[in-house]
């Protein structure tokens, strides 16, 4: 295990090095308690995912509108400071 943490890998490769970067002194138990729940639950899957939501494409044109509304009420600034942020958010 020391080997997979140590080793480099890249961002997300690795999931036993993506919980030694929270936690490292618990990253053993989190493994040992992963594997009592897999035991426990071999039937279990994950959620399918319904890449037709496309949430993001949502966002950034809820974001779009949002600043086009506030160009009509631009005395807010704690406002505009928000839209600029969550602009931020939708370049990501």
């Amino acid at each position: 295990m020391s080997l997979r943490i140590s080793h480099g890998t890249g961002e997300g490769e690795d999931p036993v090095a993506a919980l030694s970067k929270f936690e490292p002194l618990k990253v053993v138990k989190d493994s040992f308690d992963l594997a009592k729940l897999n035991l426990a639950h071999l039937g279990a899957s994950t959620v399918p995912v319904d890449l037709s939501l496309r949430k993001d494409v949502d966002f950034v044109e809820s974001v779009r509108a949002f600043r086009r509304w506030h160009a009509n009420y631009s005395k807010e600034r704690s406002t505009g400071t928000l839209i600029d942020e969550f602009e931020t958010l939708a370049d990501f």
